[in-house]
């Protein structure tokens, strides 16, 4: 908890330094921060009700960043600004950022990566099972802005049957984006729009916090922001001869470990536990065997 204060305190002081600067304040997303300070308010409502007390001061630490950079947004500090109350100085600067909420995907990427970046937006939106109107109209704000014709009835059928299997898809177009080794202004951008979108109907659901917190780590490593390193490795426990042919067979990037408790096959490696989580139960319910997740500490090789 104390590197998470000291963390907050270092990017509060940047900018409470500067609040009187215009371009100090204006730089603040208004809609951003009231987003994130009602999902946290959400969030610390589940932490009460379940006694989470390290979640609820955890969360605490950014309902106070976000509060200050949500003041800081409304230009209230601002030196030579005209001397208006707070919800008119919030109203004022939420008319401001809704004139300029189209800058981003306005420049965003070049035709060539469009075609992927709508795929994995599209998929996304509906990863909860539900295109939301809110949704949709952002979607197609992007589709006309890139001057792209898309035929919703073809992206529909792309959709999987359950939303752990759209989540796992989603990671691998991700992982397909980035094999493609685009520019690191569009990855960073990347990452604005997927959480642009998971806010567009101002609700964060179980399925877009988990797909976050897989995807985020992938495109950090890609930009070399953080060594972030996937903590989490899948294990299938083959239970006799037959089991191994199957991984063989079945699962060639499979990698094999030997341990005091036998042979067991680690199927992939994770940032979320709740994403391995969904991978190991769909393995556990496609092939029928005894699967796990398990930490790598806790692995030998």
């Amino acid at each position: 908890m104390a590197m998470a204060v000291l963390q907050v305190y270092l990017r509060v002081n940047k900018i409470w330094k500067r609040k009187h600067t215009k371009e100090v304040s204006e730089s603040q997303s208004i809609a951003g921060n009231s987003l994130l300070l009602m999902n946290c308010l959400i969030w610390v409502a589940y932490y009460l009700q379940n006694g989470d007390t390290k979640s609820i001061v955890d969360t605490s630490i950014i309902i106070f960043e976000a509060l200050v950079f949500l003041l800081i947004s409304t230009g209230i500090f601002v030196t030579g600004q005209p001397k208006l109350s707070l919800w008119k100085s919030f109203k004022n600067a939420l008319k401001i950022e809704t004139q300029e909420a189209d800058f981003l995907w306005k420049r965003m990427f070049k035709p060539d990566k469009a075609n992927d970046i709508l795929k994995i937006l599209y998929l996304i939106a509906n990863i909860d099972n539900e295109f939301d109107a809110k949704e949709k109209k952002l979607f197609e704000k992007f589709t006309k802005e890139w001057n792209i014709k898309v035929d919703f009835s073809e992206l529909e059928r792309e959709l999987l049957s359950s939303s752990s299997k759209n989540i796992i898809k989603l990671k691998e177009l991700v992982a397909d984006y980035l094999d493609q080794s685009p520019q690191r202004l569009q990855a960073t951008q990347l990452i604005d729009l997927i959480e642009l979108m998971i806010n567009a109907d101002d609700i964060q659901t179980v399925e877009e916090k988990t797909i976050i917190e897989e995807i985020e780590p992938m495109l950090e490593k890609y930009l070399e922001k953080t060594q972030v390193t996937e903590h989490y490795h899948v294990i299938i426990v083959p239970q006799d001869s037959d089991s191994e042919i199957i991984i063989n067979n079945s699962m060639p990037n499979a990698i094999k470990i030997n341990n005091s408790g036998g042979i067991a096959y680690s199927i992939g490696r994770y940032y979320s536990k709740a994403f391995a989580e969904i991978v190991c139960k769909e393995y556990r319910e496609n092939f029928r065997m005894f699967t796990i997740v398990h930490l790598p500490e806790t692995i030998n090789n």
